[in-house]
């Protein structure tokens, strides 16, 4: 039903392939977030609707800085700062400062995101953005496909780490950020 006539098409799930160890269908399990777990382990097609992380609710995981500027003072410790970068000209260029809270929680607290910019041009972008801040951050990670944007950045002052993932483990990464503590 409009397939190409000489192509067929298969699925099943992993644990149908008598060579597939039990033991990574269990890890598995335990480390992908349900809805990617039928999708990727059980050949299950699951609709996100045009959401990548369909666990995201903006009630939940917003705040605004005045919370956080609550949070960071009762907290009594400074907060590490780093930031994610996702490349692109056609698609946006995104920068996201984090900060870690003791305990681990992070809060996004500012973003960069736009495109037709050369990595020139946003390497000036986030510059900028972080002197008006006041942000200092200690570590930074990028698309490791995005080794041209990183030596630009480099050469502005703004080293880049480039993280190795690939997309679905780095969804998965964001996903575990997402998750909701018994404290909120």
């Amino acid at each position: 039903a409009g397939l190409e006539p000489d192509w067929e098409f298969f699925t099943w799930a992993s644990h149908e392939n008598p060579y597939w160890p039990r033991s990574e269908t269990d890890s598995l399990a335990r480390r992908y977030s349900p809805s990617f777990y039928r999708q990727e382990v059980e050949a299950q097609y699951e609709a996100f609707e045009g959401r990548v992380f369909p666990e995201f609710g903006y009630d939940t995981h917003v705040a605004d800085l005045d919370q956080i500027a609550r949070a960071r003072s009762w907290a009594g410790a400074e907060w590490e700062i780093f930031t994610g970068h996702d490349w692109g000209y056609s698609d946006p260029t995104v920068c996201l400062w984090n900060q870690v809270e003791p305990g681990d929680r992070v809060w996004v607290t500012d973003e960069f995101y736009q495109s037709g910019l050369t990595a020139a041009e946003s390497s000036r972008v986030v510059r900028e953005q972080e002197a008006r801040l006041g942000y200092k951050p200690s570590a930074r990670w990028g698309d490791v496909s995005g080794a041209e944007y990183r030596a630009v950045y480099a050469n502005a002052g703004i080293p880049v780490n480039g993280q190795d993932l690939g997309r679905e483990e780095g969804v998965e990464l964001f996903r575990e950020f997402l998750k909701v503590r018994p404290d909120g």
